[in-house]
């Protein structure tokens, strides 16, 4: 797992370029995406009676999809159309796992092959504070006690802290097809030469366990990628009680 603070320009920060792992790859955008790009037909069809700001989403959102898909090999990218499943995840090819995220215009697609990475989370927010009263329903009695040692500033702890659960929840999905809610993965920030979080799970009586590494930036998007190990090393995660993008 790991976490990225930055601005919404990917020109300019990249923040995804800073904690991927090896083998991830990725294209981030603006929103509304430019250069704007048609969407493919059968993605049109999934935008029937949405909202203009949900429609500029989920545009960057395949256009970065095909980028990343492009970049990781995929033949024909641009025309292979990422659907969507029955709990609105994104449909990727056969044998790719991937994830998209979209937040206060910044837009991330994130790809890998399933033979080297299990499972694939990214997520971002708004680098500021969880609204009055979410804290307790979305972290742990653990967590909490954690986010009241760190010290006051500009760095909303909670958020980045939400922000991983929520890219290990999404991971999770991507692998076991099985939602979690917020309560039910818990992330243990680590001391590290890089910072880094682990985060676990003890969901329906079956640990697992995750690490991964962040970044902080103080600006206005929060980017959090988690990558589980590959297959044979068992570590899934999960996703929120809220669909995936």
């Amino acid at each position: 797992m790991s976490n990225a603070i930055g601005r919404s320009r990917p020109a300019s920060v990249a923040p995804l370029a800073e904690v991927l792992p090896p083998g991830v790859h990725f294209a981030e955008s603006e929103v509304p995406a430019f250069p704007q790009v048609a969407p493919l037909a059968a993605e049109a069809a999934l935008l029937v009676g949405a909202l203009p700001a949900r429609r500029e989403e989920f545009l960057a959102g395949r256009a970065c999809a095909h980028r990343a898909l492009a970049a990781l090999g995929i033949p024909d990218a641009a025309r292979r159309p990422v659907l969507r499943g029955p709990a609105r995840e994104p449909l990727w090819p056969a044998g790719v796992t991937g994830s998209i995220t979209h937040r206060g215009g910044y837009c991330a697609a994130a790809v890998a092959w399933r033979h080297t990475h299990a499972a694939l989370g990214i997520d971002a927010e708004l680098a500021r504070a969880l609204p009055p009263g979410v804290e307790p329903k979305v972290c742990t009695p653990a967590e909490r006690r954690w986010l009241s040692a760190q010290p006051p500033g500009q760095i909303p702890w909670n958020t980045l802290l939400f922000s991983a659960k929520e890219s290990f929840h999404k991971a999770w999905f991507a692998l076991t097809g099985q939602w979690l809610g917020p309560l039910d993965a818990e992330v243990v920030p680590q001391a590290h030469p890089a910072p880094a979080a682990q985060a676990d799970s003890d969901t329906k009586s079956v640990p697992y366990t995750a690490d991964g590494t962040f970044r902080i930036r103080p600006a206005p998007a929060s980017v959090s990628p988690f990558d589980p190990p590959a297959p044979r090393a068992a570590s899934p995660c999960a996703p929120s009680s809220s669909p995936p993008a």
